[in-house]
């Protein structure tokens, strides 16, 4: 049986340098000390966006405003607000950094003067007593305690994810949806890590990216510009402007957009509205194939290249490219960087080419993917089918299960060869299951033949 981990969500510029804890920076406090002097720093996050209304924690690591917490607590955000302890609150003007393999974004606030944490400078011990705050199923500024589990590096931890990176401190301190992104710190009130996710199967086996990955991130931040949370205002201008131009007049601004956008910061505010633009538009008005082949390529710049806009980049290669993009698709997948892992699977579940259910089956054992994957394969129906087939062979028995359950609702004959090897070879569950799907395809087809022949 897999062990699959969730992130915890409910529901689901330029500043001074970061605060490092020294080794003598104090003594250790007492719980209730603790808690008054960490709590003014948390942050709790409520979130608006594609997704609809979300919560997550977060905490304020430099007095001018900059919050870190969870990349799965930001992604897709259109809006964003942190409300503090005192009942102040504060808009998120933007992100400054964003690595979703260790789940950290790095947010810029309105204001200055906040109270910060400092970062712990090493990595804890195990056995260690260490705090969590956040808000857990909404419930602000609530703390819980537990220990140090466990130090483990990524490799540790490629059994359940192939997608991850960073240290993680292994802890038993319970934490819940909506505890995402905010800080798990040490007696001396420093933040050892951000509390990520949890194990599904067990009991108080939780995660969080440690400060040492945190304090790279937030350095890594202190480089790059400000990038607004205004994706859903983009999307209004840009089917504004587009929507009322056709024939010659169209092509034009087509070909001037792609120009500019070939050489544009990909992460900045114009190029997202840009971007925006080209993606509403239908192809089927543009005649000229080479600006068709221009609008994909600046749209496979955009999705290879950009952290903030690579989901506007496969909805318009999906848009203009088709079928032709999957293989830039299922390269994006595999190179575990892209930032818009929804927006692909939606495009390949749309697809009708054999290729699209392939890579997706292919996914299906990851605890990181597995879950997109399986809704992707629903989506698509009969045209899942050669996937599906792909994934009965799997050594993972809850795949070879669930593409057999599967099949039996949406496969054709064509199923009934890998189905017969099934039953010869599989466990007692797997023969039971291939025997059950394949009689319910047998009876599918001698309905249809029926049918056929009524009609004729």
């Amino acid at each position: 049986m897999n062990l699959i981990f969730k992130p915890s969500l409910f529901g689901i510029a330029v500043f001074a340098p970061i605060c490092f804890a020294s080794a003598l920076v104090a003594d250790d406090l007492l719980l209730t000390d603790l808690i008054k002097q960490v709590e003014p720093s948390v942050v709790r996050i409520d979130v608006d966006g594609k997704h609809g209304e979300s919560i997550g924690s977060g905490f304020v690591v430099d007095s001018t405003g900059i919050v870190v917490t969870n990349h799965h607590v930001i992604a897709g955000a259109s809006s964003a607000e942190v409300s503090f302890q005192n009942k102040k609150t504060a808009k998120v003007l933007g992100t400054l950094y964003l690595d979703k393999s260790r789940d950290i974004a790095v947010l810029k606030i309105d204001g200055n003067a906040y109270s910060a944490l400092r970062l712990a400078g090493e990595l804890p011990l195990k056995g260690a007593s260490v705090t969590a705050f956040g808000a857990p199923v909404g419930l602000s500024f609530s703390a819980t305690e537990g220990i140090v589990s466990a130090v483990r590096e990524i490799e540790e931890l490629k059994e359940y994810t192939s997608k991850m990176a960073g240290t993680w401190i292994q802890t038993s301190t319970p934490i819940s949806p909506g505890n995402s992104g905010g800080p798990l710190v040490n007696n001396k009130g420093e933040v050892v890590g951000a509390n990520t996710m949890g194990m599904v199967i067990g009991q108080n086996l939780n995660f969080a990216i440690s400060s040492i990955d945190i304090a790279e991130a937030v350095k890594a931040s202190q480089q790059l510009s400000l990038v607004k949370l205004d994706a859903g205002a983009a999307m209004e201008v840009a089917e504004y402007s587009l929507d009322r131009l056709g024939g010659t007049k169209l092509v034009k601004a087509i070909d001037e957009i792609s120009s500019l956008l070939l050489v544009a910061d990909l992460d900045s505010r114009e190029a997202q509205v840009l971007a925006a633009q080209l993606v509403l538009v239908d192809p089927d008005k543009v005649s000229d194939a080479k600006v068709k082949q221009r609008v994909v390529k600046v749209f496979k710049r955009i999705a290879y290249e950009s952290k903030s806009n690579g989901e506007l980049g496969v909805r318009g290669m999906a848009r203009w490219g088709g079928d032709a993009a999957i293989p830039y698709f299922v390269e994006l997948l595999d190179m575990n960087v892209f930032h818009g892992e929804e927006a692909i699977y939606a495009a390949l579940s749309e697809s009708k080419d054999p290729r699209a259910s392939e890579a997706i089956a292919l996914r299906l054992g990851s605890f990181f993917d597995g879950q997109r994957a399986w809704a992707a394969l629903r989506r698509m129906g009969p045209a899942a089918e050669p996937g599906l087939i792909l994934a009965v062979s799997s050594s993972d028995l809850d795949v070879c299960l669930g593409s057999i359950s599967l099949l039996a609702k949406h496969g054709t004959e064509a199923s009934l060869s890998i189905l017969s090897e099934a039953q010869r070879k599989g466990t007692p569950a797997v023969r039971k299951e291939a025997k059950r799907a394949a009689t319910k395809i047998r009876t599918r087809a001698r309905r249809a033949a029926r049918e056929a022949e009524e009609k004729e």
